[in-house]
């Protein structure tokens, strides 16, 4: 990373503030929760990691990852698209272009997936 920094570039990891006391704990258990395979804790906690850390998008990245394990995909679109935002803001246009790719095909699932009702019409009575 030092070499990089030499060379005026972007460095590969982001520097951040300090993690408060509250945050390193929830990360701890994030990691507890997540081993055992808890979606739902895990959600919880990313979800609060989240409110804690606003500009970090691995915290909305991993709330999308669990909405999508947990057979939810329009909300892990939601997610992704503010993991997106946040990786554009940072300069990751390709995680951004990840992002929004991986939430617009999502989008499209949850829309093959939701009820539709359409009118009876001549047109489609025989379908």
């Amino acid at each position: 990373m030092l070499v990089r920094l030499l060379k005026g570039q972007r460095p590969l990891v982001r520097q951040t503030k300090p993690a408060s006391r509250a945050a390193e704990t929830m990360k701890s258990a994030l990691a507890v929760a997540l081993g055992r395979h808890d979606h739902a804790r895990s959600l919880e906690l990313a979800t609060a990691l989240e409110g804690l850390e606003p500009d970090d998008a691995r915290w909305p990245r991993r709330c999308g990852d669990l909405l999508r394990m947990s057979g939810r995909p329009h909300d892990a679109a939601t997610a992704y698209r503010r993991a997106a935002r946040l990786y554009a803001q940072q300069g990751f246009e390709d995680r951004s272009r990840a992002m929004t790719a991986l939430a617009r095909s999502l989008g499209e699932q949850s829309a093959h997936l939701a009820p539709v009702h359409h009118s009876i019409t001549p047109e489609n009575a025989g379908r």
